[in-house]
């Protein structure tokens, strides 16, 4: 039986999706800290890498890791692809957040920016305002990485947030939400400034897929199953196109 985080996973999706959609800007108080992350997530329009995530509890003990691959494109583009020990797949199209879940045949769609004002990436979306009033940021080195640590002044839905450069590349993630766990992601293989198509970003969903809409009905579109078609269409339409392409290339 699966056994999965799927809160953290999400959680640690949206900060991704608001990391590369936005930068955090620079105020006078704790100046070179904020100018400095800005200037790092700044430069990233577009990243891929491997990833892998382990979560643990509050003795220290692993409790869920899975590892896959992830795309992301600004602004508010999103692919991660999780394929061990199970597939399941977040895509964030810049406006919905799509959940599925292979093995169970089903799918959950839910509004963008509201996945992203219930977890940390509030902090890093351009949202919040006097960002320095309300975290406190420490920016520390050691041994050529880059770590800049995020704490709310305020009582939140999480303790922290690192994020990790080096040489300029984003290489991890650390979150540490207020049940005490811990969600550590690391990357390798990293790529940058690559031109990923939009379709990537593009849900393909095989037909038969239980679809669990979570979006406010005011968003709702009134085609909503043409919109589903649409993204798989496209997809599809996408990988043809390639195909075709490769096999003049091979000629």
């Amino acid at each position: 039986m699966k056994n999965f985080n799927c809160i953290g996973l999400v959680r640690v999706c949206c900060v991704f999706v608001a990391l590369f959609s936005s930068a955090v800007f620079a105020t006078k108080t704790a100046e070179y800290e904020l100018n400095k992350l800005n200037e790092l997530l700044t430069n990233l329009d577009t990243f891929k890498a491997e990833f892998k995530q382990k979560i643990y509890a509050e003795n220290g003990e692993k409790v869920d890791e899975v590892s896959g691959e992830i795309a992301i494109k600004k602004p508010g583009r999103f692919y991660w692809n999780v394929t061990d020990p199970f597939e399941q797949k977040l895509i964030a199209d810049g406006k919905y957040l799509w959940q599925y879940d292979v093995d169970l045949e089903q799918a959950t769609v839910r509004n963008l920016d509201e996945s992203l004002g219930s977890t940390p990436a509030e902090i890093l979306s351009g949202k919040v305002t006097n960002i320095e009033k309300q975290y406190h940021i420490n920016f520390t080195t050691e041994k050529g990485i880059e770590s800049f640590k995020l704490i709310p002044t305020d009582e939140g839905q999480f303790e922290y947030i690192i994020l990790n450069f080096e040489a300029g590349a984003l290489v991890g993630l650390i979150l540490k939400d207020t049940l005490a766990q811990t969600t550590n992601v690391s990357f390798k293989n990293a790529q940058f400034g690559l031109a990923l198509p939009d379709q990537l970003f593009l849900i393909n969903l095989p037909k038969g897929i239980d679809i669990v809409d979570s979006r406010t009905q005011s968003d709702l579109p009134e085609n909503f199953s043409t919109v589903v078609e649409n993204h798989e269409n496209s997809r599809e339409e996408n990988e043809t196109q390639a195909s075709l392409k490769n096999k003049k290339t091979g000629q």
